[in-house]
């Protein structure tokens, strides 16, 4: 893949001027030479719900828990070409392994951990990092895959399909996937509007869910500003990627790879150049549990079927850049037109999934089922006590006491349908106000009527 990258100062890519790392070049060359040999994703290629993919932007990470169950042949085989890889190989290096699939893999050489869950091993297939978690269970994932930003470039959405076959071809059998967190990003050329855009951000200019802003500054030259911090549901970067690839020090084999994939089916020239037209990438980290599952967006189809009216709630509602400070003590944000340069970033996300419908995404805060019962406590006590007054002033039997709350239940049956609950809440709530009924019945005071 032979791409200009123009008359930068070639000091940039020598890294020579760090310690040497032969871990992190093991890793890098291994990764380029494999993603080398991917062919390049036409650029007439819209994949499944017509997602463009090299137009823009797309994905830019994408991490999946898989649960399962591993064929245990397939895992023992594994395990063995680990433990064999680890006694030959050199104490603190990275070495490569041969999977029962055909595929070259780098070997970390220790075993990690993810999010608290000890990993048997940590291998990279391809720009792919796998880990391997062994003893999968129904709370626990059996793998965890992790895809960097030049295999979800080279492969848009196809990656999901991908990651599939790779955990298939180690021996995992998939029952469930979850993503755990996903990058999406635009890369724009926005000449000296790119600079703005930051400064824009960082001066508050934004109506936001997030209040934590952090911008990078290279002396006076903002270089990049990010919103939210690392731990948040979502956190948006806005930064120089041009700048960002040409300043590197690790991993050259793999940043030229990305320079040439960008500067191919992104930029529309080199980087160099790029950098002078001021190429920035806009980019929104999501994390599945605490950002994308409330809005019901669990799984890989639903992340592909949503993927329109995700990033259009990301660049209209999360947050939007606007052409003044908004007023927010008299909450006349709305007042605040949009900023000419963030007009220019949510075209460039709507264009990535031209016709696709949009919908409003809400977030459903998930009620644990001992708030619940708690919340029917209350009510229970509510109702008895509001039956017991309507009978000191008009005199109820207790035919009569049950043709009202019979009503009243009724009347709760039908507006729990309007209550934005998932769907196995609403039902479990339905079967409990039945027996609450039942358990008021039997609470009802004596003194009502002449029962």
């Amino acid at each position: 893949m032979d791409v200009t990258l123009g008359s930068y100062d070639r000091q940039s890519l020598d890294t020579s001027a760090v310690p040497y790392d032969r871990e992190a070049e093991l890793d890098a060359e291994v990764e380029a030479a494999i993603a080398r040999s991917l062919p390049d994703p036409p650029i007439s290629n819209r994949g499944v719900g017509s997602l463009q993919r090299d137009e823009k932007g797309g994905l830019d990470r994408l991490k999946l828990s898989m649960f399962g169950s591993w064929d245990l042949v397939a895992l023992d085989g594994l395990k063995a070409k680990i433990a064999e890889a680890w006694r030959t190989g050199k104490p603190g290096e990275s070495s490569v392994i041969k999977l029962p699939n055909g595929e070259l893999a780098t070997l970390k050489p220790y075993a990690p951990s993810m999010g608290g869950i000890r990993c048997t091993a940590q291998l990279m297939v391809g720009g792919v990092n796998v880990f391997v978690v062994g003893h999968a269970s129904g709370t626990m994932p059996g793998l965890i895959l992790d895809a960097g930003s030049l295999r979800c470039m080279q492969s848009g959405m196809d990656i999901f399909e991908e990651m599939t076959a790779l955990a298939a071809g180690l021996g995992f059998r998939i029952e469930e996937t979850k993503i755990s967190s996903v990058d999406v990003c635009v890369d724009l050329l926005l000449g000296d509007d790119a600079e703005v855009l930051m400064r824009a951000i960082t001066d508050r200019q934004v109506i936001c869910h997030q209040i934590s802003c952090r911008p990078h500054l290279e002396g006076e030259r903002m270089t990049g500003v990010s919103l939210g911090k690392h731990n948040s549901p979502v956190m948006l970067n806005v930064y120089a990627k041009a700048e960002e690839l040409l300043a590197g020090r690790k991993d050259a084999l793999v940043r030229m790879e990305k320079m040439a994939y960008l500067s191919k089916h992104r930029w529309g020239c080199d980087v160099a150049e790029a950098r002078e037209q001021g190429a920035v990438r806009v980019e929104f980290r999501m994390r599945g549990k605490d950002f994308l599952k409330p809005r019901g967006v669990r799984s890989p189809e639903q992340f592909r079927r949503e993927f329109a009216s995700i990033v259009h709630h990301l660049t209209h509602e999360w947050c939007r850049v606007v052409d003044r400070m908004p007023d927010r003590k008299n909450r006349h944000q709305d007042r605040c037109e949009t900023h000419p340069a963030w007009s220019v970033v949510e075209d460039a996300f709507a264009s990535l999934v031209p016709d696709a419908m949009v919908r409003k995404l809400k977030a459903v805060r998930e009620r644990a089922v001992g708030e619940v019962d708690l919340l029917l406590k209350q009510a229970i006590g509510c109702v008895v006590r509001a039956v017991s007054y309507t009978g000191e002033t008009v005199p109820l039997d207790h035919v009569q006491a049950k043709a009202y709350l019979s009503n009243f239940f009724d009347r709760l049956l039908n507006d729990i349908e309007d209550e934005r609950l998932s769907d196995p809440h609403k039902e479990s709530l339905s079967e409990r106000s039945w027996h609450a009924y039942v358990d008021i019945e039997s609470k009802l005071p004596p003194l009502i009527g002449g029962g």
